[in-house]
């Protein structure tokens, strides 16, 4: 399998991945992902010229998640995949075809959503992808900001290392009992010394 590589038409921006001549398409999945609105999955067009056949995903607005994160962003990406892998599941779009690497999920910065790309292919290459890859990437990915207390960092480390397998609604009813507040240091200034004389 080939890196999806990336393509600006106007304003417009694109994945783009070209198919190999034996890469045979998953039409089930390429259909949903073509013909549906599907919340946190990239829309997908399929083109072809002459023999050359592309998958074109737009990801106008969307960024890849980097930089320094505070809890409130973190904690609505995280929600964002969740429900983004719900709505895999809710479609029957099949696991292998969401691809998992950071350079493949996508964020709306301004909304806090997270855009993943389903590769519709039959070739079995891919693992299965899961919520918890997901989270563990981003989480390892991410740079925490140290104004902050990052206790909810070690909480959702735990979660994911206690949980192997969990489903999209566990996680999203543990993420809804972190504390909501955001929980700030203020950097202190050093305490005045006395003059020695």
């Amino acid at each position: 399998m080939k890196q999806l590589g990336s393509q600006t038409l106007g304003s417009q921006t694109y994945r783009v991945y070209e198919l190999e001549k034996d890469e045979v398409l998953d039409t089930v999945d390429l259909g949903m992902i073509s013909n549906n609105d599907i919340q946190g999955v990239a829309k997908t067009v399929f083109m072809q010229m002459d023999d050359i056949r592309y998958l074109k995903y737009d990801i106008t607005g969307r960024m890849l998640l980097d930089g320094t994160i505070g809890r409130k962003r973190l904690l609505d990406v995280l929600r964002a995949a969740a429900a983004a892998m719900a709505q895999v599941e809710g479609y029957m779009l099949n696991p292998e075809n969401i691809l998992t690497g950071l350079d493949d999920m996508f964020v709306n910065i301004s909304k806090n959503e997270v855009t993943l790309i389903c590769l519709p292919i039959l070739s079995g290459q891919c693992e299965r992808a899961t919520l918890a890859q997901i989270v563990k990437k981003i989480m390892m990915s991410a740079q925490f900001n140290p104004r902050e207390d990052c206790a909810y960092v070690a909480q959702i480390l735990s979660y994911l290392n206690l949980n192997e397998n969990f489903t999209p609604e566990a996680f999203l009813k543990f993420l809804n009992t972190l504390n909501s507040e955001k929980k700030t240091t203020p950097l202190a200034a050093p305490a005045p010394q006395p003059k020695a004389e």
